[in-house]
């Protein structure tokens, strides 16, 4: 998932620093709100129409929800260290 989501943009804005991070909560995302998406990639193994559409709008759907969230919680706890030291 990691792969097709690097080689289709979606990790262009994600750093390097990051990706790890982005890989485990991607990957869990995709296990408990799109469980039928991860199990048409298991028995296809071959990413179709279909699946790129259904792939697009998780990994959409993901990164304005769940990175997006994580986004803004890490930078405010970063800066929160930053002001306590």
């Amino acid at each position: 998932m990691i792969i097709w989501a690097a080689t289709n943009g979606y990790v262009d804005d994600v750093g390097v620093d990051e990706l790890g991070r982005f890989e485990s909560e991607l990957f869990e995302f995709m296990e408990n709100s799109n469980p039928g998406t991860m199990e048409a990639l298991r028995e296809k193994k071959k990413i179709d129409d279909d699946l790129t559409a259904e792939m697009k709008e998780a990994v959409e759907d993901f990164k304005k929800t769940r990175w997006a969230a994580t986004e803004e919680t890490a930078v405010e706890e970063t800066e929160a260290a930053s002001a306590k030291a």
